[in-house]
């Protein structure tokens, strides 16, 4: 699926904590991983040269070492994602605030704006097991830009051998309207799920749904995915229920933020470029 899994790492033992999940996946499919490093001066370049060459010894697969020289570590990722396409980017984030650049890093919020390859974070709560993932979830609300995550899941669905499960989060103070006083409220709440995993089982993917009901969208989608064995999670960063990365108190960010899983963020193409790109100095994620 993927030419290229990306590792942006700075020398630090919480960025390395992405290379779980990237040899987990580069192991089940064909393709090139990258262990990639921003300095932002020509003389940093053969440190950090040893440093990946270190980690990739460290590894059971195959990994090339890639040093850049940039100003903005964001960018140089982004760049290099695209010229290596199709690309998916694993990167630890380890901040503790709750606006999005605070807890995902400057770095990684800039690689997500640029929407140039879905990226995977694991977030500061983040817990690593040997278990094979068990389900790769999809977050909906019935938009365009939720929808967007559904080619990625069911691509990555593929690669590690998984079922598809699509979820709604209503809220229960907010009743469906219906147009047919004749209609069940189950089946018209879960009309929009069933309907994208119809259209999924007709193309030979297994795909299975779930209508949670919780006031806020963040919340109950943690406590469902913390009931299942080992989801890997795949979501727009934009959608009628506040998916957006840029905001704060999101879904995507809280659920970064508490999640002992991985996110799978993609960027909508029709939202890239609408946004102010952060300023960064960091090279943390």
């Amino acid at each position: 699926m993927f030419e290229s899994i990306i590792v942006p790492l700075d020398g630090t033992p919480e960025a390395e904590v992405a290379l779980g999940p990237a040899v987990e996946l580069i192991a089940r499919q064909s393709g090139t991983l990258a262990l990639l490093s921003v300095t932002g001066s020509d003389e940093g370049v053969a440190a950090r040269e040893r440093y990946l060459m270190e980690v990739a010894e460290r590894l059971e697969v195959t990994a090339n070492a890639v040093a850049l020289v940039a100003g903005r570590p964001g960018a140089a990722i982004a760049g290099y994602a695209a010229d290596h396409g199709p690309a998916l980017v694993c990167m630890a984030s380890h901040g503790q605030g709750r606006l999005a650049t605070a807890l995902f890093g400057s770095v990684t919020t800039e690689v997500v704006r640029a929407g140039v390859a879905p990226v995977l974070v694991v977030g500061p709560q983040y817990l690593a097991s040997p278990k094979p993932w068990s389900e790769v979830v999809v977050p909906l609300d019935g938009s365009a830009n939720a929808a967007a995550a559904v080619p990625v899941a069911t691509a990555l669905a593929d690669v590690i051998g998984a079922p598809l499960q699509l979820v709604e989060v209503l809220d229960p103070d907010q009743p469906q309207v219906m147009d047919d006083a004749e209609i069940a409220a189950d089946v018209l709440e879960d009309a929009m799920l069933r309907r994208v995993a119809q259209g999924l089982r007709a193309g030979g993917v297994e795909a299975e749904w779930e209508v949670l009901h919780d006031r806020s969208p963040a919340k109950g989608l943690h406590r469902y995915l913390t009931g299942l064995e080992r989801p890997l999670v795949v979501m727009a960063t934009h959608g009628r229920t506040g998916l957006a990365v840029a905001t704060a108190g999101s879904v995507a960010t809280a659920l970064v933020h508490d999640a002992t899983y991985p996110v799978v963020l993609i960027r909508p193409t029709e939202l890239v470029g609408t946004d102010t790109d952060p300023s960064t100095s960091s090279s943390r994620g």
